[in-house]
């Protein structure tokens, strides 16, 4: 057992991103590492993620895809669904972010400060501000989704 580590245990599945911000208001160390338990992404990208937040004196570190995973209908929406949600609410969001990030204590907590009822995390990660630094990884595909 690592004392690092805290299982969550839910009740009944409340959704991938209000399961992360459970996670995250129960998380107690001075950098969190968030990554989805699916392992698309290689969790040792934990490193590379811990000296670019060093080295850049950021608040968070968060991995991008090059090329979003799927076929060209996931593809051609992702796209499509950035380009609309900016059209309607005027914020850039980064595209083709994944879950993996490793953030300060500061940012968490800044980010636990949103009390919306329905969570959009890409939406509260973009405007909870801090410097916020991207980092390329590669995704692999599961056959299925987890949900």
């Amino acid at each position: 057992q690592d004392s690092h580590v805290v299982l969550v245990d839910l009740s009944r599945n409340f959704g991938h991103h209000k399961a992360m911000m459970t996670g995250l208001s129960q998380s107690k160390g001075d950098q969190v590492f968030l990554i989805d338990s699916d392992l698309e992404e290689d969790p040792e990208c934990l490193l590379s993620f811990s000296e670019q937040l060093q080295k850049m004196a950021c608040d968070v570190v968060y991995g991008v895809q090059e090329q979003r995973k799927g076929g060209w209908f996931e593809r051609w929406s992702g796209r499509w669904f950035y380009r609309f949600f900016q059209a309607l609410t005027g914020m850039a969001l980064p595209e083709n972010i994944v879950t993996a990030r490793l953030m300060t204590r500061r940012y968490v907590n800044a980010l636990l400060r949103h009390e919306e009822r329905e969570v959009f995390l890409a939406g509260l990660w973009h405007i909870t501000g801090f410097d916020q630094q991207p980092q390329k990884i590669k995704k692999s595909s599961t056959s299925q989704t987890t949900y």
